[in-house]
C-alpha cells in the first residue's frame, strides 16, 4: 500500500508540474496574441506604410513597399495611424533588445519627431524575429517626390497588404536569472498574420 501511495503521489506531482507549465505557457502566448491583435488593429486603419530595416531610417515619412516575392521584408513598419493629428505623425513597430530582453516596441512620432516608446510584449517572451512584408504601399503617382523606392516605374494601384511573421520563445516565470545553473523552460512559437488596409489608398 505504501509503495502504491508513493507511486501515485509521484505521478500526481508530475501531472501538477506539467499543468502549471501549460498554464504559464498559455498565459504568455495570450500576451503575444494580444500584441499581434493590437498591431493588426492599428495597421488595418493606417495609411502611408513603409517597411524599413532600421528604426533610424530618415525617410520614414515616405511610403515604400517591401513585397514578399521580391525582398526579404523589413524589420520596422512605419505608418500613419488613424488618430493622427498631423500629416507627419507616425507610429513604428519593431523588435528590439532592451535591458529586460527581446520585446516588441512601439514608437510614436509627432510631426516627424519621436515622442514616446512602449513595450507591447511582456518580459516572459523572448522575441527572436519580427519581419514585415508590405505590398501596394508605393504611390500611384510616379512624379510624386514621395515615391522613394527606385524612381519611375514604381507606381501601383493595389490596396496595401501587410504580412508580418513573428518568431520567439516563452520563458517560464519560475526561472531565476540569478541562478545560472537553473535551466529555463521554454516553448518556441512562430506566428504569421496578414492585414489589409481598410482606408482607401491614395
Amino acid at each position: 500500500f505504501s509503495f502504491m501511495m508513493t507511486l501515485a503521489t509521484s505521478v500526481l506531482y508530475s501531472t501538477q508540474a506539467i499543468n502549471v507549465k501549460i498554464q504559464e505557457t498559455q498565459s504568455i502566448l495570450d500576451n503575444v496574441n494580444i500584441a499581434i491583435d493590437t498591431m493588426s488593429r492599428e495597421i488595418r486603419y493606417g495609411t502611408d506604410f513603409r517597411a524599413s530595416n532600421s528604426i533610424e531610417d530618415t525617410n520614414f515619412l515616405r511610403r515604400k513597399s517591401s513585397r514578399y516575392d521580391t525582398t526579404h521584408g523589413g524589420k520596422v513598419l512605419f505608418f500613419k495611424p488613424q488618430d493622427s493629428e498631423n500629416d507627419d505623425d507616425r507610429v513604428a513597430y519593431y523588435a528590439s533588445t532592451t535591458p529586460y530582453g527581446n520585446v516588441i516596441l512601439k514608437d510614436e512620432y509627432t510631426n516627424g519627431v519621436r515622442t514616446r516608446r512602449y513595450e507591447i510584449t511582456s518580459n516572459d517572451v523572448k522575441i527572436k524575429s519580427l519581419i514585415f512584408y508590405v505590398n501596394g504601399a508605393n504611390t500611384s503617382i510616379v512624379s510624386d517626390p514621395n515615391n522613394e523606392p527606385n524612381g519611375v516605374g514604381d507606381e501601383d494601384h493595389i490596396q496595401p497588404l501587410i504580412t508580418l511573421t513573428l518568431s520567439g520563445e516563452t520563458i517560464s516565470s519560475t526561472f531565476n536569472a540569478s541562478n545560472t545553473s537553473q535551466k529555463a523552460s521554454t516553448t518556441k512559437f512562430i506566428i504569421q498574420s496578414s492585414v489589409s488596409a481598410r482606408t482607401l489608398d491614395k
